[in-house]
């Protein structure tokens, strides 16, 4: 080669090792276990990395024999201006020879001259090293591309085959199609992929506070509940919740207008605090929520009205609330036997406090032409509830006391 015939040689510019290392370490993240498409496309990878690496080569060994190429030019202009220099020494031995120099002329003209044979093999060697230099670097860069072209080649190739081996059918023809062009359309032009990153964006900005915010309520529920719980015993609990009851004029609030379970009815009897002939009145008022209610069956069993639940109510502790008449009367006529021969309770006003499970809670005002107005009797069963056949509607329901209306609180 002429290089060697020139005497050139590689510099440590030229780093063949990194070259190979960068090759190793990608192929030994590219090998693992497949078949099909994943292993041709595996192998064509490997390949393009070999091809790569071999133009690699060639266009480090194109760029050093350009630079000895510069090198040997630079050196031939330097000759160049030494040669110039030595022709005004010529010019003067010329004048003062000038008469031997005309004799030498005249014999040089009529004898063709020969060019100096070590001069004629200088001046070839030089245009034959400059010419061999061009067409090595020529020929390595030709080289170089075509390697090149291949490693491209089979790169692409390897990525088509790469991705038809990643494919995988999952039965999902929108998840399945969703590749190329459709991917394009679906994920990178559409709106929603950027709407839900700017969402995610607005949530991770609001979710701090909205934690601080739940926190300040926590901790003001914890306050509300320690300051509660100093000022009211567990024992006055109820007194004040049924003393704001009776104090709220209004409608009640249905706690139950279905059948109540045994394991319901003993916890508001234990909640009650009845005893005796207390408790088996509630009870069996108790027992009958859910039942329907009716004026023309009152008397049967199977359904009720309010004056006939309070009738039966007492009848069940062992006590007659119509007082020999045998058969259950109205509410009006309850409240005007009880008034005259029970205990009033309240008249000119409610309070739950002096109020015991099993009193009954008359309604009336009304211009009936019955006693007081009365036309609606209700069971208390403690704690500010009661039990009562409501209307048609409901039937006989468990709720919390009514105070509207309320007239006269007896006890039999």
């Amino acid at each position: 080669m002429g290089f060697k015939e020139e005497g050139a040689r590689f510099t440590s510019d030229v780093k063949f090792k990194d070259y190979a290392l960068n090759f190793a370490a990608g192929e030994a993240s590219r090998f693992s276990k497949g078949d099909g498409e994943d292993a041709s496309a595996k192998v064509d990878l490997t390949l393009s990395g070999l091809a790569s690496l071999s133009a690699n080569k060639h266009k480090a060994k194109a760029k050093e024999m350009k630079k000895f190429l510069k090198l040997k030019q630079k050196e031939a202009f330097i000759d160049e201006k030494k040669a110039k220099g030595t022709d005004s020494e010529r010019k003067e031995a010329k004048v003062e020879s000038s008469s031997q120099k005309t004799i030498g002329a005249e014999a040089s003209a009529q004898t063709p001259s020969k060019p100096e044979k070590g001069t004629e093999k200088s001046d070839a060697g030089k245009s034959v090293s400059k010419d061999v230099s061009k067409k090595s670097v020529s020929k390595e860069k030709r080289a170089a591309a075509n390697k090149t072209a291949v490693a491209k080649m089979l790169r692409a190739k390897g990525m088509i085959g790469n991705d038809l081996g990643s494919d995988k059918s999952t039965g999902d023809a929108l998840k399945d199609g969703n590749t190329g062009a459709v991917r394009v359309v679906t994920e990178i032009l559409n709106p929603a992929t950027y709407l839900k990153g700017f969402f995610a964006k607005i949530a991770a900005l609001i979710a701090p506070h909205v934690m601080v915010v739940l926190m300040f309520l926590i901790v003001f529920m914890i306050l509300v509940s320690l300051v509660v719980g100093m000022f009211t015993s567990i024992n006055s609990v109820s007194t004040t919740v049924t003393g704001f009851v009776s104090r709220f004029s209004g409608r009640g609030r249905i706690l139950s207008e279905e059948s109540l379970t045994d394991e319901e009815i003993d916890a508001i009897v234990d909640d009650s605090g009845a005893t005796g002939r207390q408790e088996e009145v509630i009870r069996f008022a108790l027992s009958r929520v859910g039942y329907p209610y009716s004026q023309a069956n009152r008397a049967s069993g199977y359904a009720y009205d309010c004056s006939s639940l309070a009738y039966y109510s007492w009848q069940a502790g062992g006590v007659d609330i119509s007082y020999g008449g045998g058969y259950p009367p109205t509410a009006a006529a309850e409240a005007s036997k009880l008034y005259s021969k029970g205990e009033v309770v309240n008249s000119t006003r409610l309070d739950v406090r002096d109020m015991e499970p099993g009193d009954l809670i008359f309604y009336g005002g009304h211009d009936n032409g019955r006693f007081l107005g009365i036309y609606h009797v209700a069971v208390y069963v403690g704690n500010g509830e009661v039990v009562e056949a409501l209307n048609e509607d409901h039937g006989v329901v468990y709720q919390t006391l009514r105070t509207k209306n309320v007239i006269l609180v007896l006890r039999p």
